[in-house]
């Protein structure tokens, strides 16, 4: 049913987007292949710099990494223009989440002993601490710059909040 009020409300609606300066179009789709490559940048990046922090890395993490790096892009790549706090917040408490997952997995349940922070404050187990979560946001800024800046480079055609597609 159509009516006056009905048809004011979207005139505002429309009114404050325009006013906002916010663009209201549903994300892009994002291929596959843009998927593999982020997830072996991932899987590269985070295990290069495991390595450099403590020596050695392990498969899990490897593959943590990757999806860790598919799931950042997937988040720049749906997410507002101007929210890069907001965004390396959600990245966060994603990795922090993961890194849960993983942890139950690989140290409690299969007892692999890959990581322990029971010696940090404010642990969960051992398996995630605030003081790395604070660390995951902070890596998450020049990430995400990174994820924006190389998924631009993905296509000419399209746009998708600064990101460009196939």
């Amino acid at each position: 049913m159509v009516n006056t009020k009905g048809q004011d409300v979207v005139k505002i609606q429309k009114n404050h987007g325009k006013e906002a300066g916010t663009a209201m179009t549903a994300p892009q789709k994002i291929h596959a292949y843009e998927y593999g490559i982020m997830f072996l940048l991932g899987c590269f990046i985070y295990s290069l710099l495991e390595i450099a922090a403590r020596g050695y890395t392990h498969w899990t993490m490897t593959l943590l990494g990757g999806i860790v790096g598919m799931l950042l892009y997937r988040l720049h790549g749906t997410a507002p223009r101007h929210t890069l706090l907001l965004q390396a917040l959600s990245g966060a408490f994603i990795i922090t989440a993961l890194e849960m997952v993983v942890g139950v997995l690989d140290n409690l349940v299969l007892q692999w002993h890959v990581w322990s922070y029971r010696e940090m404050p404010w642990n969960v187990y051992g398996q995630i601490c605030l003081p790395f979560s604070v660390l995951w946001f902070l890596v998450c800024i020049p990430a995400l710059g990174f994820v924006k800046s190389y998924g631009n480079d993905f296509s000419d055609h399209g746009n998708r909040n600064g990101m460009k597609t196939l």
